[in-house]
């Protein structure tokens, strides 16, 4: 279990970083435009959610590993899906895009 800890909390401190980069990034790539408007806003909404996949990614990294090594109590669990039957990385990717 302290492992299954340990990872959630690595993970948890990388994708804040994924996070504050990105929007670090986008503030000053934005405040330094000449445009306004609908461009920057637009600019905005994409990189805020290019932010927010690589986030999702690295949570089913996360769950892929724990999975893997039968941590966490994800090994046997139901999928997350529409379908019964779909195990493993898809699983774990639609979980991570819920849990974002």
């Amino acid at each position: 279990m302290i492992i299954a800890t340990l990872i959630g909390l690595l993970t948890f401190v990388l994708a804040s970083t994924v996070h504050y980069l990105a929007l670090a990034h986008l503030h000053r790539r934005l405040n330094h435009e000449a445009r306004s408007g609908l461009p920057i806003v637009v600019s905005g909404i994409v990189g805020a959610g290019l932010a927010h996949l690589a986030e999702a990614a690295l949570y089913a990294t996360s769950f892929t590993l724990l999975d893997a090594f039968d941590l966490g109590g994800f090994k046997g669990g139901q999928a997350i899906s529409i379908q019964p039957d779909i195990r493993g990385s898809w699983r774990d990717w639609n979980h991570s895009m819920v849990s974002c």
